[in-house]
């Protein structure tokens, strides 16, 4: 959510000062900036519609306070229910009927990628879309009026491989990915950060989106008797991990990717054995809370927000 609001933050950036843009430029008048975009407010992405709210109550902030370059900032979201047809179609509708200047932090990688090409086609500039994907971030000179804001969701799965080797040298590890880019993305990481040791990842199981549970794949990943298990998966599946992983009875190093990790929502789903320890983002600047004891299960993230 913090990295959110500095999206919000640097979009001000794209305003362009008063008089400096032909009149006749969309969403862009003497006044006002107009921008939209979409979050999945339904549907089994629901957790990241809250992005839509934060950014607009942001924009509001900024347009109290004079707005920028003497214009207010005027954000339109539109609910995809996480469904990349549902993006393109509320896309061109936001573009086509509502004349946006910019599409604005479109959600989900695959959303970020049905939409692309069209905007690169009318020449719409799509800003901070909230993707780490390498397919995004590489097509930066066929796609160039495309803009990701996420870290990189290999890099961010080699950080974990990194750590394993060297904290965790005989780790067994299971990993829980989703089918898509965003998975696929976060286990070439992993597998390219732990080298050699990438023989230590015991067990593997992917989901779909459109899954209503994966009780079946951790009961898989658990029968690997894996002693660190990776979550490349959105919120929902997220925590059904730690649910079902704990009424089986298994009690592994949780590390869990950045799209996914929020402390307090985490914390209420798990049981507390003693004398665990929950390890905070290896990216994070914050070296006074770099490790934190805490009674509960050991878990590992790191994190964008």
């Amino acid at each position: 959510m913090k990295l959110v609001l500095v999206a919000a933050a640097a979009l001000v950036l794209f305003v362009p000062a008063a008089g400096s843009r032909p009149a006749e430029t969309p969403g862009v008048t003497k006044t006002q900036v107009l921008i939209g975009g979409t979050v999945p407010l339904s549907g089994q992405a629901s957790a990241f519609g809250a992005i839509g709210p934060a950014a607009n109550a942001y924009f509001k902030y900024v347009n109290a306070r004079g707005g920028v370059h003497g214009r207010k900032i005027k954000y339109l979201y539109r609910d995809d229910g996480y469904d990349p047809s549902r993006t393109l179609e509320l896309t061109r509708e936001l573009v086509e009927q509502d004349k946006v200047f910019a599409i604005f932090n479109t959600i989900g990688t695959e959303h970020t990628i049905a939409i692309r090409g069209y905007l690169n086609a009318v020449k719409v500039p799509e800003v901070f879309a909230g993707t780490g994907a390498a397919k995004v971030g590489r097509g930066y000179k066929q796609f160039p009026w495309t803009m990701g804001y996420l870290p990189s969701f290999e890099g961010e799965g080699a950080i974990y491989g990194r750590y394993v080797v060297t904290h965790r040298p005989k780790a067994k590890i299971a990993v829980l990915y989703e089918n898509s880019d965003y998975g696929n993305d976060l286990l070439h990481g992993l597998q390219r950060g732990l080298g050699v040791h990438a023989k230590q990842i015991v067990a593997k199981a992917s989901y779909e989106v459109t899954d209503t549970d994966i009780n079946s794949q951790v009961a898989k990943l658990r029968a690997s008797k894996a002693d660190t298990f990776m979550l490349f998966a959105l919120p929902t599946y997220a925590i059904q991990s730690f649910i079902y992983a704990y009424k089986l009875g298994w009690f592994p190093r949780f590390f869990v990717s950045s799209v996914s990790i929020e402390p307090t929502r985490s914390s209420r789903t798990r049981p507390r054995p003693r004398g665990s320890t929950i390890l905070r983002s290896p990216s994070t600047r914050r070296s006074s809370s770099a490790t934190t004891r805490a009674p509960g299960p050991r878990t590992s993230t790191t994190g964008t927000g």
